[in-house]
């Protein structure tokens, strides 16, 4: 249906969706699960009971991993570690190095709204992006109290992708936990621009320092324009305060982390990841996934979504008239188009409907998805390189010694 794959890729350009694969990681097959395992009869009283669960063990050094949109949900066991991405072997080659380390995957919503749950996706409830990034955020403070009460010595590390890279920065940026030794963000929303100025990690690596003082490590053969930043903008706090290092990457053709700063794209992705109280997408529950459950709520979660929408690109468009192929990006085209098709299934909801005839460009945007996941090996993208090894890779290499430091 030509509705749904447009939504589809209105999807992954607004909220970094990523299409996940329910192959099982090496991570699970370490720890001895598969990821054929049922969901939690009660996913919300599974999430209160795991984010507050005390560690099996203690550790020198544990790396809390959040991954992206579509591949979490609030039932996950965080000790069934999934990582980044299926098949990723980054906590293997970390383990291998030697050292006490231990890992616990963030169990959050990882949604974009109802139309996230259109396409193939993990999450169990159609939060939208903003009240998303709050379970994630939340579990993770407390987690992390439970850690230091019972394991005061531990340190951490953050692993993050896509929406899993906005949570993490946010609370390293908003409240940065004195155990924090570094944080890794893949694809980062939010991103703030570059600045000319090089930095040197204490590993050594060299990037270019960020104006809230992240460090970008660059990818082979790729340059950054100092005029792009995240797909929600930059955050408001930066991370001058925190003791720990915080290391981005991001890819020139990935909009997730390099979007035209305070384009169109950006201006909507900033109001998607607004928090919201979201009462309709909970009466909606999983969305389209589980359209029955209670439809009304669902296509009124969805004229919630495609309003908030269309209400920043009227506004962009009283700004910069007339509209072009350069000032809307893929993703506002797409996002039109999304609502002029899905609005007759929400006809009297109030929803406006603006008319965009740029269908054609549809092909270029969905050719952008492969280009959110090439940080990753296997992939329909060659995956990109640091220093010649994969992104995965170089980031382990790099855990490595600063957990042999401690």
């Amino acid at each position: 249906m030509n509705a749904v794959r447009v939504v589809m890729a209105a999807v992954v350009c607004v909220a970094c969706v990523v299409v996940p694969s329910v192959a099982p990681p090496a991570q699970a097959q370490l720890l001895g699960k598969g990821d054929s395992e049922p969901l939690p009869a009660a996913p919300l009283e599974a999430y209160e009971r795991n984010i507050a669960a005390p560690p099996q063990r203690c550790t020198d050094f544990e790396i809390v991993i959040a991954a992206g949109t579509g591949d979490s949900n609030q039932g996950d066991d965080p000790l069934h570690v999934r990582g980044l991405r299926p098949g990723s072997t980054l906590l293997a080659d970390v383990e291998a190095a030697g050292g006490s380390v231990s890992a616990w995957q963030v169990p959050y919503t990882a949604s974009v709204g109802v139309l996230g749950t259109l396409g193939e996706t993990r999450t169990n409830m159609a939060l939208p992006y903003g009240a998303s990034l709050d379970t994630g955020k939340r579990a993770v403070r407390t987690h992390l109290a439970t850690l230091h009460d019972a394991c005061p010595d531990t340190k951490v590390l953050f692993l993050g992708f896509s929406q899993g890279a906005g949570l993490l920065g946010d609370l390293v940026a908003e409240s940065p936990d004195p155990s924090l030794v570094a944080a890794y963000l893949i694809a980062d929303p939010g991103r703030s621009r570059t600045t000319y100025h090089t930095a040197e990690t204490v590993t050594g690596a060299r990037g270019v320092r960020g104006e809230n003082g992240e460090i970008l490590i660059p990818l082979d053969g790729v340059r950054l324009a100092s005029d792009v930043s995240g797909l929600t903008g930059p955050r408001r706090t930066s991370f001058h305060d925190a003791e720990a290092e915080v290391l981005t990457f991001c890819h020139s053709n990935d909009l997730a982390c390099a979007t035209q700063h305070d384009g169109l794209a950006q201006r909507v992705g900033v109001r998607l990841a607004q928090p919201a109280a979201a009462p309709l997408h909970k009466l909606a529950g999983r969305g389209f996934k589980d359209f029955g459950h209670n439809p009304i709520a669902t296509m009124l979660a969805l004229a919630w979504e495609l309003a908030a929408v269309s209400h920043v690109v009227q506004e962009y468009a009283g700004e910069t008239p007339p509209f072009s192929g350069e000032d809307i990006t893929g993703l506002g085209v797409l996002l039109h188009v999304a609502a002029q098709e899905l609005l007759p299934m929400a006809a009297g909801l109030g929803v406006p409907q603006i008319p965009m005839p740029l269908i054609d460009l549809i092909p270029h945007v969905m050719n952008m998805m492969p280009h959110h996941l090439a940080y990753f090996e296997g992939g329909d993208h060659p995956a990109w390189t640091i220093d010649g090894e994969s992104v995965e890779s170089w980031i382990a290499h790099d855990m490595v010694p600063r957990i042999q430091a401690s």
